[in-house]
């Protein structure tokens, strides 16, 4: 395949002021071959996925946005809308959530869902560290890093709920009142962060491997919000996480007691996953967190 960028011009959109750029994949003309030592290499995609840019009127800053549609397995029933999982992080985890969202409904182990990534365009991995590092967390760090980490989750929560939530369920047949938000590490951290701020935000939340050394009262903050909120979280972590797994192991417990607090309105799902790692959890995250906050939907019963 061959890509090409199609600037769609910069339309101001009506749903919450944001300006896109479009991508798209584009059919290569047929070309003769030549020989290994000579090809050329392509950017490769996901398939039957498209990807544009968003500027934010709101943070000021543009994101990687990434679509990926569910394979439909059955035919879709007249005006049926989807749930929509939005991936933190989309730049890389976009391509490894989508294979599992997109399979599991074919063992009817969870629901289809659109997947959503939420990337960011800078390129080389300092720039994208830094980038992450303001965004994906609420509370500056600068007391621990001079050039300063944090500060701009806040803005960063507004963008997805203002902004792009509406520009997603005005292009795609997706069901708002279904919509999952799922994040690891500093990722983890913003989903945990954004459920104790506005606890109905989304339906579903699939947190991994939390950072809470950055927000030490963030248990506290999702204790007290537990009794506002109503929909499903799983919470997960690796046994063999950094030279003190213990610390991650600590993090995760503090979050599952606060949402199992008396009073609370949410079903909570934990593991801790032996041998994985930080990063080598992923994937075990992925897979167990779609199958608890997207079951598959009962069958239909039987009308005499």
């Amino acid at each position: 395949m061959k890509i090409s960028a199609l600037i769609c011009g910069a339309a101001l959109l009506a749903a919450g002021g944001c300006v896109f750029h479009h991508e798209r994949v584009a059919e290569a003309a047929p070309q003769a071959a030549v020989p290994a030592a000579s090809a050329s290499v392509q950017r490769a995609t996901v398939q039957d996925s498209e990807q544009f840019i968003v500027h934010s009127k709101i943070t000021g800053a543009d994101f990687v946005i990434q679509v990926a549609r569910p394979i439909q397995f059955t035919p879709p029933a007249a005006g049926q809308k989807w749930p929509v999982t939005y991936v933190l992080d989309g730049t890389y985890l976009f391509g490894m959530v989508t294979p599992t969202a997109r399979l599991l409904p074919a063992e009817r182990v969870t629901q289809s869902t659109y997947v959503v990534g939420i990337g960011f365009p800078e390129e080389g991995f300092m720039d994208y560290g830094v980038r992450r590092g303001r965004d994906l967390i609420h509370i500056a760090q600068k007391s621990q890093n001079p050039t300063g980490q944090g500060g701009g989750g806040a803005a960063f929560e507004r963008f997805i709920k203002e902004e792009l939530r509406p520009l997603i369920e005005s292009r795609y047949p997706v069901n708002g009142a279904q919509s999952v938000l799922a994040g690891h590490s500093y990722g983890g951290l913003f989903t945990a962060t954004v459920l104790a701020n506005d606890p109905d935000a989304f339906a579903g939340y699939m947190i991994g491997s939390p950072s809470l050394q950055m927000d030490p009262a963030l248990a506290d903050k999702v204790r007290a919000a537990a009794s506002r909120g109503h929909g499903r979280v799983f919470i997960s972590c690796g046994a063999n996480e950094g030279s003190n797994p213990a610390a991650m192991i600590g993090y995760t417990d503090a979050l599952e007691a606060a949402l199992k607090t008396a009073g609370s309105g949410f079903s909570v799902a934990r593991k801790t996953f032996p041998d994985e790692t930080h990063t080598s959890s992923q994937g075990a995250w992925i897979s167990a967190g779609l199958r608890f906050v997207l079951p598959p939907a009962p069958p239909a019963k039987a009308t005499q």
